[in-house]
């Protein structure tokens, strides 16, 4: 028939310690002692200007070569596109009126009417008109199409460089603004709003609502019953009724009550280390250093 054996044991929590990767002063506190906190939420941080400038004008920068992405990727407007086909209408009109009068010009030059200066200056005329004309249509067709793929490309490559930028930019930014990487309890604030603190050093301290466990003692004549899962019997003053927890860690080394000489007769003073969870419903209610009684079925 089974028996109960009782033995005294204490509640356990791994604090997480919250330090910021880069130095400066603290700015402000989002938590206070005692506050619980869920993954994601704000607790504190650094004095940050210089940051959020630094990445405010990168952020401008990266707009700016988007935009000018964007005009790159996209022919004339419309407005422009009219402008450029009215200035080759006004070209062409100039050049038929040219081709007319060197026409003329070079009829009369035979009968010496003119002289070959005129003549001279009216071909002149005519070849820069046509010139003009060329140019113009030229233009126009360029503006009906696209920006050339090479200025395409070099804009989207400044784009990309603009981005990294802004991610660098950002990244101090973050660090400056410390998040709680788990559920828990703010247990302690080490540090005070305005105070300078170096990297890595820890400012406040939370205890997991997921890390706590019952640790105890048993010698190693009840250490063969015990299994990992085996269910035990958490009693907390206070509280009528216990709580169930599961052993999770059995030392495979023994400890022991007082200094003595290895004998078979001293066999009973080793103890081994047992650690079990409760129950994450049951978890909420404990606190580290807290003294139970661990029933265990033997």
């Amino acid at each position: 028939m089974a028996e109960n054996l009782v033995v005294q044991g204490y509640i356990e929590g791994k604090y997480v310690r919250m330090a910021p990767p880069v130095s400066g002063q603290i700015e402000t506190f989002s938590v206070t002692e005692g506050d619980k906190v869920t993954v994601g939420q704000d607790l504190f941080t650094l004095e940050n200007k210089r940051e959020v400038a630094l990445r405010d004008a990168a952020k401008a920068q990266l707009q700016h070569d988007r935009e000018s992405l964007e005009n790159l990727q996209k022919g004339r407007r419309p407005e422009e596109i009219d402008a450029s086909e009215a200035a080759l209408e006004q070209a062409k009109a100039t050049l038929r009126r040219s081709k007319i009068f060197l026409e003329r010009q070079e009829k009369l030059s035979p009968t010496r009417v003119i002289s070959k200066q005129q003549l001279d200056d009216a071909r002149e005329a005519y070849e820069e008109a046509e010139a003009h004309v060329n140019e113009l249509t030229a233009n126009l067709a360029v503006a009906h199409l696209l920006s050339r793929i090479d200025e395409v490309h070099a804009a989207e490559s400044t784009v990309r460089a603009s981005e990294a930028n802004l991610y660098s930019q950002q990244w101090p930014v973050d660090q400056k603004n410390v998040k709680a990487p788990v559920d828990g309890i703010i247990f302690e604030k080490i540090y005070q709003r305005g105070e300078w603190v170096n990297a890595g050093s820890p400012v406040l301290t939370i205890l997991p609502t997921n890390d706590t466990k019952v640790r105890f003692f048993v010698a190693q004549t009840a250490l063969a019953k015990l299994h990992l899962k085996t269910k035990v019997l958490v009693r907390i003053d206070g509280q009528e009724r216990p709580i169930e927890a599961f052993v999770t860690f059995i030392s495979p080394q023994a400890q022991y009550t007082s200094p003595f000489i290895y004998s078979n007769e001293q066999r009973a003073k080793f103890v081994y280390l047992i650690e079990a969870e409760p129950a994450q419903k049951d978890k909420e209610g404990l606190h580290p250093g807290q003294p139970v009684d661990v029933e265990l079925m033997l």
